[in-house]
């Protein structure tokens, strides 16, 4: 009898590690940037384990009655670890930063990306303001200002983004609508967004290309003579390229620890077929929209100060009028400042770009990959300077544009912009203003 129960409490002791070694085992160890869970997998042999310890418990309590009191604890404390739920070991917590690490990380980005946006807004609000303005008309206020509408787009997205992360807290990557925000608007819209301002700055940079290189035949092409066409265009075609970016994931729902109904998102089924095609359309487009267009402005101003070095020496030689002397100082104040705009804006855009490279190229560094977490870590610090570079343009334009910056005294500060009684003086728009002293406009 001592025999036969001593058994039976080694057989009924080992049933709760043999389920949860089951549990600790890995459906599988390909990685396919997906979480690695085996829920489903235990979920299926838990049921029969349970039946067996609490058929085995009956049998022991029939077969052993003087030792009930020692058997009904034994079998309560396997109860008590079945109701425990399992929890499975998931390939993204063992990476170098936890998960608690970057959230509150998240949390402190979260309030200085609201601090962001809430400048960007007005700065991009001003800029259209100021390049809606009849002196400013010109090709390159046209793409500056399809620019600027993109970004105050772009900074709305980010600003309902921060907000959703500011009201819901720790608890937001639960929430339905949090997981149909990041699928449809900051995994879709924002990105598309994003790559459409870096089209448009890539686009003036090869207009002021055109305008410094080729004076005479810039008026006959397309890109000067119809800016708005060609912007309208762009837009087009990088929001049909991206189609496919919301297809990759699906909004599932669970249980909670705490009994309440919680939601994440998965890749599709859709996904899990066609992965490589999605694989294949996504690096297609970071490559057209993204690097092309980033090594694009830089070739652009590479090619613009060579231009204008070689024009400069040319100049010199040539004796020029006074007015045609005024319009070449106000191109080259124009050209420089979009150039100084443009390479800020570069500047900016490295870190995340550079984080989505090694994502490529890296199998433990990506979504739902080992280092999931310190992808997301690094996509905070990307996205931040990102948004920062939505309104350093606004400071570069008053800064180095002379005609940017009257033109924002005179619409927002006019009693600044008239000055003390002086001598008339004529400005671009034909119109006569008292000045002090004669300041040359640019444009």
């Amino acid at each position: 009898m001592e025999l036969e129960l001593f058994y039976t409490v080694l057989i009924i002791q080992a049933l709760p590690s043999t389920a949860q070694q089951l549990a600790m085992t890995p459906a599988s160890t390909v990685r396919d940037n997906t979480e690695v869970s085996t829920t489903a997998d235990v979920s299926s042999i838990l049921p029969n384990i349970t039946a067996a310890s609490t058929a085995m418990c009956n049998v022991t309590n029939i077969d052993v009655r003087g030792s009930n009191e020692t058997m009904n604890d034994i079998c309560n404390n396997i109860t008590n670890e079945e109701e425990k739920p399992i929890k499975p070991i998931s390939l993204i917590h063992s990476g170098s930063v936890s998960e608690a690490t970057y959230n509150s990380f998240a949390t402190v980005i979260d309030y200085i990306q609201f601090s962001c946006s809430v400048i960007a807004l007005p700065t991009n609000l001003c800029n259209i303001i100021v390049f809606c303005q009849k002196r400013m008309k010109s090709p390159s206020s046209t793409i500056l200002l399809a620019l600027c509408a993109s970004e105050i787009l772009y900074v709305t997205v980010t600003l309902i983004d921060s907000t959703l992360n500011l009201i819901y807290g720790a608890e937001v990557q639960t929430k339905y609508i949090k997981q149909f925000f990041n699928i449809y608007s900051s995994m879709f819209v924002a990105v598309v967004l994003r790559r459409v301002g870096i089209c448009y700055n890539c686009l003036v940079s090869a207009e002021r290309f055109i305008a410094v290189t080729f004076p005479l035949q810039a008026k006959s092409m397309r890109l000067v003579k119809n800016p708005g066409v060609v912007c309208a265009l762009i837009l087009a075609v990088t929001l049909v390229a991206h189609v496919f970016s919301p297809l990759k994931f699906v909004i599932r729902s669970y249980l909670a620890s705490d009994n309440t109904t919680a939601y994440r998102s998965e890749f599709s089924s859709l996904y899990t077929k066609e992965r490589v095609h999605f694989l294949n359309a996504s690096a297609a487009s970071k490559f057209i929209f993204v690097y092309l267009m980033l090594s694009g402005c830089l070739i652009f101003n590479l090619l613009i100060v060579i231009s204008l070095r070689r024009h400069s020496k040319g100049r010199q030689s040539i004796k020029t009028s006074q007015n045609s002397e005024e319009k070449q100082k106000r191109e080259m104040q124009t050209t420089i400042t979009i150039m100084a705009s443009t390479i800020v804006f570069v500047i900016l855009a490295l870190p995340a770009n550079t984080s989505s490279v090694v994502a490529n190229f890296t199998d433990d560094y990506g979504f739902y990959a080992k280092e999931h977490f310190l992808f997301l870590f690094m996509n905070k610090i990307g996205s931040l300077c990102e948004l920062a570079s939505n309104f350093t343009d606004f400071f570069v334009f008053i800064t180095l544009s002379t005609a940017f910056r009257e033109t924002f005294l005179e619409v927002f500060i006019p009693c600044i912009s008239r000055g003390e009684p002086g001598k008339k003086i004529r400005t671009s728009a034909s119109r006569e203003v008292t000045k002090s002293t004669e300041i040359p406009r640019s444009n």
